[in-house]
């Protein structure tokens, strides 16, 4: 039995891995630099089973976490005989010892052993510390294995990396920083001192040396723990506590002096011995990512010069809340504590944001206790619970398990806690075999792990699916399903859950079959779940379930079908939601037959293939949860960059657009706007957040809607204890609040450009919440700092009120029955997201060498390894094309005289071209020169030199949602951005010259309406500009929307060439050549 003791851990093969759940075995085929822990999980208790089979043969590493130190032994055998005798490596680990041996025809001979107490065997070599950038690492990097490529590290790594690798702290306006943190230090009237001396006791005990100083740089976006980038100062001779940084993404980059740097197994006031340490120094870097390089301490060594470090440390987890506290060990080596890593933050304000509970644990119905459990949480609703603790004279238990927790206290003297109310963890829960099996469908049909043989009957193909990667298509036409041969799934006498979303192409009368398996003999027994008459149906022999909701060809679906075999309940779920429930009169008891996916034999007489999509079915031997089932239903994760290869490659449109919430992981990236589809006609009107505090929901409206959208810490539309509204109609903004059933306004306005429109255009309007900075923004147009167009500073005592809201609600048209609003549920799009509005994208976008820290300070550049993955992508294709070479050095030249000279092509081109917009206007005009084809994945050609000359511009027009880039090869355009594409708003909410070498960037959501124009007066300005499509929700908008030249209609743009660039460049060289 495993219980909660302590953090002792062993591990084969690997040298450091996570914290996790019991053992874990795991067997990778990973390159040369690949460190990623294990992530199977093995649990005997769970399997029945005391061995377990490696996929692959003579390779492997095997974890153990132990909340106990319990003694084991692992056998690696040929056999799967525990005592076979002919060949095994046996590890065998005690209190006393650590001993590794092998037995070889029944001799067991010693080949390793340690007494040692923190020793740990390693076979492999450690991950490299030292980060180094590729063209810096020789051979002997690899061969000494003495640092890891920055291409190595997981992205979220590598773009930290980046985005401090041109900061500079000492420059021309101040080239003696360091020195004078130094001096600061020395000095008892310096500030560093003063500061360093008031935290003497930040660990706890007063420590002179344990003590450090953390400067923050920017602001809190929560994404890390804390503020992102921390400037960090230690005096000769400090340290930091040994602590964790709970599955962070970091870099740290030393700027001045020489850090060292301790590595631990475990957080554990026990066991402080480190396993690895190195010094790092000047402008090296070292790195941490989950499960590796997380528990750590730094101290700086040297005895005169003090060190400097810059850290930079994200959050990439989108399942769970952040925790956002540091654990450590304090300076008396005897407790794991927590601080919040605030800048000079002491430790009792620390603690005022942690709930901590204790409690003595006995055996049912006895006196004996066996040890104390401290339960930890921080003052946040959702946050996770910390159990510690030490418990002693357990026996081990392979039918019950754990310990549990009862509603009510138990008197004094009284151990039976039978009446002591509903108990969480049951004692009299029972530990079964958990058998799982998921069928992803990704351009095959194996299950996850390749345990169950398949046979695709017919044909069937793969579309795109907006759930995961792809789905398979069955069509009922051509009689298309998948047999399962081998093994056989068991789903007789058991509980079990069926799940899987659905695409239904069409609706038959009688069976649209899902799953299904039929025992022929001695008796025709069948399990069939699918759907009846567009209805769900899950038979079980003659226990028939049908659902309420009549379903509808070419929508998406999510489906679940449950048996308790307890209860003898079955249930069948739609969209997360319970759609029907009846008692059966008995289980399945089918014990053979072949398991059939998109067909069933239940019928001899009716057709019952399945005709439409399915994606990610699963099997699970036990009852999911209703909770579970939501969450399911409400989370999908997509992979973005294989949909777009997969479109690219087989060139087909994605299904049409899910319907209830649709979830990317979240980029890191900041900027990017709300991308979690939220329907309330086909979900609910309360919604959950992923981030506590912290939000931005866009609504996008095709007609004008009235709304209200309200930010509670309860799931209780009603509830008035802590709210957070944002209204809106035709003739006001209205931000206010309610505290403990007091509503006030904080914040209205009534002007025309800020209130909902009138006239049945596109209108978007956001609301963002950040309790980190303490604000509540209210905007129209693009989801960015600028176009907010209320903002309400929230005060700090109302902090921890703002960081419990978890939930959002919506009414509209002043009502929460929306089903009276039917005709707006294709008009009306609601979009979240977990990032807050705290900046605004910058628009120059540099090489990540030439990002200093000015830049970050100032917003005023962003670097290219932080757009998205299509920006980058088309950044690379064109930032270093040449268009003046050896062949033709004069090529600006001669367009500046082709456009100049009334015989010139340029000139009568601009001419023919004058009335390309609405009424005729020569300067708004402007020459597109394609290079390379349409290849249909932009609007028009993808890659295309624009020509402007002095004084000439485009309309104001709108992208369609596509990535672009822009670089200026001469001259310089100004860019004037616009909230919306509306003929009574043409005000620009910001512009920007873009000069010669420079470039700017678009993605969907950002950057995408806007207006070029030539200001200067005697220069032509020539760009090349990039897009491409990346959507995989709708079909690709071919045009570009303007506001035509009368400045009183919208209209399309077809983005069609004037010419090809290479008959262009030679006409140019034939004029400039003939003296035009």
């Amino acid at each position: 039995m495993l219980s909660i003791v302590s953090n002792f851990r062993f591990y084969i093969a690997f040298p450091e891995v996570n914290t996790s759940q019991t053992p874990i075995i795991n067997n990778p085929m990973n390159p040369t630099f690949e460190f990623w822990p294990p992530t199977e999980v093995w649990c005997p208790w769970r399997t029945d089973s005391c061995t377990q089979m490696i996929s692959r043969p003579g390779q492997m590493t095997i974890v153990m976490d132990q909340a106990v130190q319990l003694a084991f032994e692992l056998h690696l055998s040929i056999s799967n005989d525990p005592t076979n005798t002919s060949y095994a490596i046996r590890l065998a680990v005690t209190t006393q010892q650590v001993q590794i041996s092998k037995i070889v025809d029944g001799l067991t001979i010693g080949i390793n052993q340690t007494t040692e107490h923190d020793y740990v065997l390693h076979e492999e070599k450690n991950p490299p510390l030292l980060v180094v950038e590729p063209d810096k690492a020789g051979l002997d990097v690899f061969l000494n294995n003495s640092a890891i490529l920055l291409t190595r590290l997981k992205e979220p790594c590598r773009l930290l990396y980046y985005d401090i690798l041109g900061w500079k702290f000492q420059d021309d306006a101040f080239p003696y920083f360091f020195e004078a943190i130094e001096q600061s230090i020395r000095n008892e009237s310096g500030w560093c001192y003063k500061k360093l001396k008031e935290k003497l006791t930040r660990f706890n005990i007063s420590n002179p040396h344990a003590i450090y100083l953390r400067i923050t740089v920017g602001m809190n976006r929560g994404t890390p723990t804390g503020v992102p980038y921390v400037l960090e100062i230690w005096p000769p001779g400090h340290y930091s506590p040994i602590h964790t940084h709970n599955d962070t993404y970091g870099i740290i980059r030393v700027l001045y002096g020489e850090i060292n740097v301790k590595l631990y197994r475990t957080l554990s006031s026990e066991r402080k011995n480190p396993f690895h340490e190195m010094t790092l120094y000047k402008d090296q870097a070292t790195w941490l990512s989950p499960g590796l390089n997380q528990i750590h301490k730094l101290e700086n060594q040297s005895l005169n010069q003090t060190c400097i470090t810059i850290q930079a440390y994200e959050y990439r987890n989108v399942e769970v809340h952040h925790y956002e506290h540091l654990d450590y060990v304090n300076d008396d080596g005897q407790i794991i504590d927590n601080f919040e890593p605030l800048i000079f933050l002491d430790s009792s304000q620390s603690q005022e944001k942690t709930w901590i509970a204790k409690a003595d644990l006995h055996n049912d119905s006895s006196p004996l206790s066996v040890g104390t459990l401290t339960f930890t949480q921080a003052n946040v609703v959702g946050s996770p619970v910390r159990v510690t603790g030490t418990l002693t004279n357990l026996e081990p238990n392979t039918r019950y398990h754990g310990f549990h927790v009862h509603m009510f206290a138990l008197p004094d003297g009284i151990w039976d806690c039978s009446q002591a109310g509903a108990h969480w963890n049951p004692y009299a829960s029972t530990i079964s075999p958990v058998t799982r099996v998921l069928w992803p469908f990704d351009l095959n049909t194996n299950d996850l792990n390749n345990i169950y043989k398949s046979d695709p009957v017919n044909s069937p193909s793969y579309v795109p699916s907006p759930v995961s990667q792809t789905a398979i298509h069955l069509r009922s036409s051509l009689q298309q399903s998948v047999t399962i041969i081998q093994p056989f799934l068991n789903f007789a006498r058991i509980s079990f859950t069926v799940k899987c979303w659905i695409y239904p192409t069409s609706l038959s009368v009688y069976d649209n079959t899902i799953l299904s398996q039929c025992q022929n003999q001695p008796t025709r027994i069948c399990l069939q779940l699918g759907l009846r008459n567009a209805t769900l149906f899950m038979g079980l022999f003659e226990d028939y379930l049908k659902g309420k909701t009549v379903l509808k060809a070419n929508n998406w679906y999510h489906v679940a079908y449950v048996f308790d075999a307890a209860s003898l309940q079955q249930a069948v779920y739609l969209n997360g939601k319970q759609d029907a429930m009846r008692k059966a009169s008995n289980s399945y008891q089918g014990t053979e037959g072949i398991l059939t996916i998109g067909t069933s034999k239940s019928s001899r007489i009716h057709q019952t293939y399945f005709d439409g999509y399915i994606d990610q079915l699963s099997f699970v031997s036990l009852v999911k949860s209703v909770d579970e089932i939501w969450r399911d239903a409400t989370t999908i994760k997509r992979n973005q960059d294989f949909l777009s290869h997969f479109v690219g490659i087989y060139d087909v449109s994605p299904p049409s657009g899910i319907h209830i919430w649709k979830r990317t992981e979240t980029s890191i990236y900041d900027f990017r706007p709300p991308n979690k589809l939220w329907c309330p006609w086909r979900a609910d009107c309360t919604q959950v957040l992923d981030q506590n505090g912290q939000m931005t929901i866009e609504m996008d409206q095709m007609e004008p809607l009235p709304f209200e959208l309200r930010a509670s810490i309860s799931n209780n539309p009603t509830n008035d204890t802590y709210v957070v509204h944002l209204y809106l109609d035709h003739h006001r903004a209205q931000i206010s609040k309610t505290v403990n059933g007091q509503k006030m306004i904080i914040n209205q306005t009534n002007d025309y450009d800020c209130v909902l429109y009138n006239e049945k255009v596109r209108g978007n309007y956001w609301l963002s919440i950040d309790y980190s900075n303490l604000f509540v923004k209210y905007g129209q147009g693009e989801v960015r700092d600028r176009c907010t167009v209320l903002r309400s500073d929230i005060p700090s005592n109302e902090s921890n009120h703002v960081r419990q809201i978890q939930f959002v609600h919506i009414s509209l048209n002043n009502s929460r029955d929306i089903a009276k609003l039917k005709q707006f549920e294709y008009k009306v799009k609601l979009k979240l997201g977990r990032n807050p509005v705290v900046y605004d994208p910058p628009l120059i976008v540099v090489s990540p060498k030439n990002y200093d820290l000015n830049d970050y300070r100032d917003k005023a550049t962003i670097p290219v390894t932080r757009l998205d993955p299509p920006c980058q992508a088309l950044y690379h294709d064109v930032i270093h094309w040449r268009f003046q070479d050896d062949e033709f050095p004069h090529l600006f030249e001669a367009i500046e005289q082709s456009v100049r000279n009334e015989s010139g092509w340029c000139r009568k081109r601009l001419i023919e071209k004058a009335n390309r917009f609405g009424k005729s206007n020569i300067l708004a005009t402007y020459l597109r020169i394609t290079v390379g084809l349409n290849r249909g994945t932009s609007p028009g050609v993808p890659f295309v030199v624009e020509i402007w000359p002095p004084g000439h511009y485009s309309p104001i027009h709108a992208h369609a949602n596509t990535y672009g880039i822009i670089r200026v090869l001469n001259g310089a355009i100004n860019v004037k951005l616009y909230q919306t594409l509306y003929v009574k708003r043409q005000k620009p909410f910001y512009q920007i010259n873009i000069a010669t070498g420079q470039v700017t960037w678009l993605s969907p959501g950002l950057n995408q309406i806007h207006k070029l124009e030539n200001i200067t007066p005697n220069q032509t300005c020539i760009t090349i500009q990039a897009y491409e499509y990346r959507s995989d929700e709708v079909s690709n908008y071919e045009f570009f929307d303007y506001i035509n030249n009368d400045g009183n209609e919208i209209r399309r743009f077809d983005p069609v060439s004037d010419i090809d660039y290479f008959q262009f460049k030679k006409i140019m060289m034939d004029e400039w050549n003939n003296k035009l």
